[in-house]
């Protein structure tokens, strides 16, 4: 008998439970059972008690769980004693009676009431004289007739007429044991010597009429003992069935190549999940099928990508977005894009050098017409929106108008003498065409010169001096446009500017959300790159506007993450370019314009100044780090949605 309890309180104290089970040791020993009662059976034993314990519970016919309250059944040494029984009291070879006091029957854990004898604790005397009484009553059921021990003994010999004549005794006593009767005769019929070889048959015996006999007038015990070789039989055949498809399913596995043949392997493991690594191959199978689907697309992408045209670029993306995420499909349509950026920007080029070449040579409305169509396409390059109409005019009005050819001859030698000799030729026909000719050259050659010279301006910029481009609201009222004005942080070798607004031009949350992001996912990088970029910039301008290459740097005072590199057309700065660039609180400080007040950008009374996001993290993600009113840098940051924030954008031009 194996007697678990939990031996000491919370304070080292003895508990009840060890109390009840003393009385019951003893009283136990006297009637002559072999007890494990731990204070006893592990004393003087030195060392590692678990093999002790582990071997003391496969040799227990019984084991009695005292409990006066419910958490001593659940403490952990108790339940890893009764947890690791109860197989064996399954398997019909042990007997388990929970013995509980102070509590309901449904306190006990719902693993020791089910099928077992559970009984309270009364006092002491009456407890272990019912625990003793249990015990006996359960053996005398388990005690085997002298008649079927025989006929038992007779099997084993391979007696079966013996056993069976045996067996017929048994049935004509008074009391017969019928249960055990129909399982010897079930053991006769099975052709086994033993009952534990009623597990090993080829079939289930649950079927079997003497099973059912057997079954039916079987003690509780017994019936465990048929129950459990009943279903050793039936494992061991879904073990058979189950390991027969795993196989199958590796053999499929092994062999397939195609999207297909994974996915048939995958529905022959979905047949055993939880069998082996059935789950897991599966799982292995379902990526393997969907890498060969893919993989074919990828293929095809990377060829159109290839291609080095806009329209490979084109259908490449278009490829690449079906399969994002597989290999590197995201970076490869990136790769598209900007490529595709770059080939359309040469194409543009190409395409506005050939008409300028071509209107250079042509005398007649059948050789203008490439011209303009070709500059039609690239509307927004350059001047060829300009050259267009022009080149359209005069190709519809070349047969009358010849001397229109001496004028464009003169006008692409870019003298003075050519441009003079130009306007008075054309104004000799004027006669003929009314002055529109003459004006929309001159519109042209004017808005031409202006263009030039603002490039002239810019790309003679040095560091520190203040130029004019673009245009945005900058009264209160945001009625009408003004040049803005910006501060040229850096003019690079191949003549790139790095500008700053000399002013805050609007009043921004970093975020329209109280959430933690980066500068790659705020709606203050998109509103830069979209609405204010539209807002400010024609299309000439926008061509001069770089795509800066943005790193993103973690805070350097807190460590928060910066996130990942960007690409931008404008910007803001980081805190370590805004340290760079401005090595003084003095040069950071920024005054807003009456604009950027009307939309919430906040003012110093005594300065007149603002203060101004950077792209960079402040002390948490759900903050952002900015240049205050007196111009020191703030690491620490402000919340996101701050509507009181200005906006102070930076961007690359080449001229």
């Amino acid at each position: 008998v194996f007697v678990s309890y939990k031996q000491t309180g919370e304070n080292g104290e003895p508990t009840v439970d060890s109390k009840r089970a003393r009385v019951l040791y003893e009283e136990l020993t006297k009637e002559r059972y072999k007890v494990f009662y731990a204070p006893e059976s592990l004393k003087e034993k030195a060392g590692y008690y678990e093999p002790i314990i582990y071997s003391a519970l496969h040799k227990a016919k019984f084991m009695v769980v005292i409990g006066t309250k419910p958490e001593y059944f659940n403490a952990p040494w108790v339940k890893n004693e009764w947890s690791r029984y109860l197989p064996i009291c399954q398997e019909g070879k042990g007997v388990l009676i929970p013995a509980y006091e102070n509590m309901r029957p449904e306190d006990i854990p719902h693993e020791l009431r089910a099928g077992q004898q559970a009984f309270p604790i009364d006092p002491v005397e009456s407890f272990t004289s019912r625990a003793i009484r249990t015990i006996k009553s359960v053996q005398e059921e388990d005690e085997i007739p002298p008649l079927l021990k025989a006929a038992l003994d007779a099997l084993i010999i391979g007696e079966k007429d013996e056993a069976e004549d045996l067996c017929e005794k048994e049935l004509k006593k008074d009391n017969p044991n019928i249960g055990m009767v129909y399982m010897i005769r079930l053991m006769i019929a099975m052709n086994v010597k033993t009952p534990e070889e009623l597990g090993k048959c080829e079939k289930p015996i649950k079927g079997h009429k003497c099973y059912r006999m057997s079954y039916r007038s079987a003690n509780k015990r017994l019936k465990r003992q048929l129950e459990t070789y009943n279903k050793e039989i039936e494992d061991r055949i879904e073990n058979e069935k189950k390991t027969k498809t795993y196989n199958e399913a590796i053999q499929l596995m092994t062999t397939a190549k195609t999207e297909e043949e994974f996915l048939k392997a995958a529905e022959k493991f979905k047949e055993v999940l939880g069998f082996k690594e059935a789950s897991k191959l599966r799982a292995e199978c379902l990526k393997k099928a969907e890498e060969s689907r893919k993989e074919p697309i990828y293929q095809s992408a990377v060829m159109l990508m290839g291609k080095n045209t806009i329209e490979g670029y084109n259908e490449a993306i278009k490829v690449f977005k079906t399969i994002l995420g597989y290999e590197g499909s995201l970076g490869k349509s990136e790769d598209c894009i900007e490529n595709c950026e770059k080939a359309i920007a040469q194409l543009k080029a190409d395409t506005y050098a050939k008409a300028r070449s071509d209107l250079l040579v042509a005398t007649t409305s059948r050789q203008y017409e490439p011209a303009s169509t070709l500059l039609e396409t690239i509307k927004g390059y350059e001047d060829a929106e300009y050259l267009a109409k022009y080149s359209r005019k005069v190709a519809n009005e070349s047969s009358r108008f010849e001397a229109l050819v001496d004028m464009l001859d003169n006008m692409y030698r870019g003298s003075v003498e050519g441009y003079d000799a130009a306007v008075k030729r054309l104004e000799t026909v004027v006669r003929w065409s009314g002055a529109e000719p003459v004006a929309l050259f001159r519109e042209w050659t004017l808005g031409q010169q202006k263009r030039n010279q603002i490039k002239e301006k810019l790309s003679s910029a040095k560091k520190g001096e203040v130029v004019k481009f673009g245009n945005y609201w900058q009264d209160s009222e945001g009625k009408t446009k003004n040049p803005i004005e910006w501060i040229v942080l850096e003019n690079e070798k191949d003549g790139t500017l790095l500008l700053i607004s000399r002013y805050a031009l609007d009043g921004k949350p970093y975020n329209t959300e109280k959430k933690p992001i980066t500068w790659e996912g705020c709606s203050l990088r998109q509103w830069l790159n979209s609405e204010f970029l539209n807002a400010a910039f024609t299309e000439e301008e926008k061509e001069m506007i770089q795509v800066a290459q943005l790193k993103n740097e973690d805070n350097p005072k807190y460590g928060t993450k910066g996130g990942s590199a960007t690409k931008d057309r404008v910007f803001l700065l980081s805190i370590e370019e805004a340290q760079r660039y401005f090595p003084n609180n003095e040069e950071r400080q920024c005054k807003p314009t009456p604009y950027a007040i009307a939309n919430g950008a906040y003012v110093n009374d005594d300065l007149k100044t603002c203060w101004w996001w950077l792209r960079s993290p402040g002390r948490k993600s759900h903050s952002a780090a900015l240049v205050i009113s007196v111009g020191s840098l703030d690491f620490l940051g402000n919340w996101v949605i701050s509507s009181s924030g200005a906006v102070r954008p930076s961007l690359r031009i080449h001229p």
